[in-house]
């Protein structure tokens, strides 16, 4: 079952078919290296996401470094709501974009939405 035949015709000068001959290949091998393959693959991009986390955003200040290192790494994997509101211009939705790309949902869509847009009820 894990193999694959070739049936190939062997033909004289005329033309004419004088024999046939098969070339049999297992492809259980190529089948397990494949699936090898995928797994480095799917570990290889997981082993990036984690060294660059973050690495979308620049900056060495001192308040950059407050707000990255101990709050935002640590909110992408948890379920709960995160709340950023700080000034417009302060990168709250790159780093929105971030938490995201490294949550349980970053295979849906990132949705940004401009409160300030919204009229006051």
């Amino acid at each position: 079952m894990g193999s694959c035949n070739r049936y190939n015709p062997l033909r004289d000068e005329q033309g004419q078919i004088t024999r046939w001959y098969v070339a049999g290949v297992d492809i259980e091998d190529r089948k397990r290296a494949e699936e090898r393959l995928q797994h480095e693959n799917v570990a290889l991009r997981e082993e990036i996401d984690s060294a660059s986390m973050f690495e979308e955003i620049v900056g060495t200040s001192k308040p950059l470094r407050a707000v990255l290192v101990p709050y935002w790494p640590k909110s992408a994997p948890t379920e709960s709501t995160v709340l950023d509101y700080r000034a417009t211009g302060t990168g709250k939705e790159l780093i929105a974009r971030a938490v995201h790309k490294r949550s349980q949902r970053s295979e849906h869509a990132f949705i940004s939405v401009n409160c300030a847009a919204f009229a006051p009820i």
